[in-house]
């Protein structure tokens, strides 16, 4: 079972496929999916009590107790445009002295932004384009912790949270043709500034190659950085997640 979750992850990372479709109204419309197999670097805390999360790409690969998916959706007409993203990461994991300790994390977010576009002309059939993109981040986290002792080393019960909260996000990308059917993609986004609860500092950062294997169908792959420093509360009601998860998308 887990050789056949292998392989279909390794599909869906050099599968990431996106489709753009011309209405008659003129928008240009794209959906693209991806899959995200992240290594960690985590602090989780819940009820006052963090937990260190250190996964490297190999650790996820042989337990594949870690799963992030992703959908965007875009909309363009002229140089304005609307985007729609979703993404979701369930993990778990152990960690603290000894590993004696597990924690298990589920994200997601949604992002609601407005954007404009500069369209540049190339030598090739596609023209390159920049975009600036700016709006609100929906962000909901749960975690758990279980193994937890007690000073005296009295097992505590399994410790669990949630927290919902909205971001301003700032967000920039660039795409360029090296050929007619080659293209590189640079893309990030960055929010927080302590400008809603919680929230210190909420970033990613990602770079890739396109191929247009079809007219209108492009096949991706590329790397991702994602990170994020949350915290809320103090003493047993202290509530975070801090740290980067970060490969293949």
């Amino acid at each position: 079972m887990r050789q056949t979750v292998r392989m279909i992850a390794v599909v869906l990372m050099l599968g990431l496929v996106t489709g753009v479709v011309q209405a008659q109204d003129e928008w240009d419309w794209a959906v693209t999916p991806y899959a995200f197999l992240p290594a960690l670097d985590l602090d989780s805390t819940v009820a006052g009590q963090t937990v260190p999360v250190d996964l490297s790409f190999s650790d996820v690969w042989d337990t594949f107790d870690v799963l992030a998916f992703s959908i965007r959706g875009e909309g363009w007409k002229g140089p304005w445009g609307l985007v729609g993203d979703f993404y979701w990461v369930d993990l778990d994991a152990q960690g603290g002295p000894g590993d004696s300790i597990g924690v298990n994390i589920e994200e997601w977010y949604v992002d609601g932004l407005a954007g404009y576009r500069w369209i540049m002309p190339t030598d090739y059939a596609r023209p390159a384009t920049a975009d600036v993109t700016f709006g609100l981040r929906f962000h909901s986290l749960e975690q758990t912790v279980s193994g937890v002792q007690a000073p005296d080393g009295t097992p505590l019960p399994t410790l669990g949270g949630s927290d919902d909260f909205v971001d301003i996000m700032f967000g920039g990308r660039y795409i360029r043709p090296f050929s007619d059917a080659w293209l590189l993609m640079l893309r990030g986004d960055i929010g927080g500034f302590d400008l809603t609860d919680g929230t210190r500092l909420n970033y990613s950062a990602t770079g890739g190659f396109g191929w247009e294997f079809s007219r209108g169908w492009l096949l991706d792959l590329g790397y991702r950085v994602y990170g994020i420093d949350y915290e809320t509360g103090s003493g047993p009601s202290n509530f975070g997640l801090d740290g980067i998860q970060h490969g293949l998308w």
